[in-house]
């Protein structure tokens, strides 16, 4: 398999042979997963030349800080966000022995009840999720700090039923215990900038143009990215 990129071999962190101690033992964890496939996938390939690479670049970056380290990954829908943080999750704990929790801003919609609160008294297309705004950033902040350290109980980390669009009950939310070394934060709009007025002015697409006419969807949002919304997703 030809890879299409490399990690910067000017950013190459750690020695060598820590980075060759870590592809082995990704490897192995994934031995059996490459046994069944009975193809060459160029896995093992893609361990060497990046997502080890990466892994230990993350390594470097949370030694020099001293304590957990928070990553944000951006991407559109399909680009495989999920899968770069499943790939990392075992990289960092396999390879480097650290703890690796993930929270996806997909988890973080708010009700589907809060978001007809804001249809009703902002504007309708705040009912349908996706955009910031439409997040619950209070509950996402608690939730990275409460990851970065040790509160001697279970985190529940809420999980968001696409097919009913709401939240699924308490009862059903994943459970952390302790502090992570490592928390991985994925979403579309994660480290997104607000845009200047002027921007603003002009309808980017056809529903903007007949759904938000006089651009107020789409100044709340933007709004959202300058204030709450930067306070968890930068």
């Amino acid at each position: 398999m030809s890879l299409l990129t490399r990690w910067p071999q000017d950013q190459l962190c750690l020695s060598a042979s820590e980075r060759r101690r870590a592809v082995d033992a990704v490897e192995r964890a994934f031995a059996s997963t490459l046994e069944s496939l009975r193809v060459d996938i160029g896995l093992v390939e893609m361990f060497e030349a990046i997502h080890v690479p990466l892994a230990a670049w993350l390594v470097c970056h949370r030694r020099r800080r001293g304590g957990p380290l928070v990553v944000g990954v951006n991407g559109a829908q399909g680009a495989g966000k999920a899968t770069l943080f499943n790939l990392l999750e075992v990289t960092l704990s396999e390879g480097f022995g650290l703890r690796v929790a993930g929270l996806s801003i997909d988890d973080l919609y708010k009700t589907r009840a809060e978001r007809e609160r804001l249809a009703a008294e902002v504007h309708p297309l705040l009912r349908t999720r996706g955009v910031p705004g439409t997040h619950d950033i209070g509950l996402g902040i608690e939730l990275l700090h409460a990851l970065k350290r040790d509160t001697g109980q279970p985190l529940r980390i809420p999980v968001f039923d696409k097919s009913i669009d709401d939240r699924c009950p308490a009862s059903v939310w994943q459970e952390w215990t302790g502090p992570a070394d490592v928390v991985v934060l994925e979403g579309w709009c994660v480290g997104a900038r607000s845009q200047e007025e002027d921007d603003l002015k002009a309808p980017v697409n056809e529903l903007e143009r007949r759904e938000d006419p006089d651009g107020a969807w789409r100044r709340y949002v933007n709004d959202q990215l300058q204030g709450p919304t930067a306070s968890c997703f930068h």
